[in-house]
């Protein structure tokens, strides 16, 4: 999100240099306030988008990404083609206890292995480790900040976990609880 504050912020910086140093994709989403001439670290180079509002950032975002996985499968085609892959395993089932799914819709693994689920009818994000063991839940049904209607994609990048709210119209965005 570039913001003005954003772009004074060290934080920010270090986030989008590390970025950039890891070849991660890049979306701007630059605040209608921010002028072209106060753009840093290059982010105007990156094709983004100018937002007005929470509900126009979540739907132009959500293009970005669909965009991205399209074009990632398009791109990676002869690669897929070229090799064969043999099953390994599967977890979850069909439920609303922990560990099961009613439509999973959406799957991240962070850089530590933990999986993370976005359970679309449950309403709710799961987290698994990478032996596929239930370790956390968040979320309900609803509008209010950490509840969902219809969570149907999510993304992990910097320890932060990035949740698409279908119906809600825009995206959450979690950090971890420190207990």
């Amino acid at each position: 999100m570039v913001t003005p504050a954003a772009l004074e912020s060290k934080y920010i910086e270090r986030e989008v240099l590390q970025a950039q140093k890891e070849n991660k994709p890049i979306i701007p989403c630059f605040y209608k306030d921010v002028g072209i001439e106060n753009i840093t670290l290059d982010l105007d180079r990156y094709q983004g988008f100018e937002f007005k509002n929470e509900y126009h950032i979540a739907s132009e975002l959500y293009s970005k990404i669909a965009k991205r996985k399209i074009n990632a499968v398009t791109t990676n085609k002869s690669v897929k083609l070229a090799k064969s892959y043999s099953f390994l395993k599967k977890f979850g089932r069909e439920g609303k206890s922990d560990g099961q799914f009613n439509y999973p819709s959406g799957i991240a693994v962070d850089s530590s292995g933990y999986v993370y689920v976005a359970d679309f009818n449950n309403y709710r994000i799961q987290q698994f480790d990478s032996d596929d063991t239930f370790i956390s839940k968040w979320g309900s049904k609803g509008e209010e900040d950490g509840q969902f209607n219809y969570p149907d994609d999510i993304a992990v990048d910097s320890g932060y976990v990035y949740v698409s709210d279908r119906k809600n119209h825009h995206i959450q965005v979690f950090s971890p609880s420190i207990n």
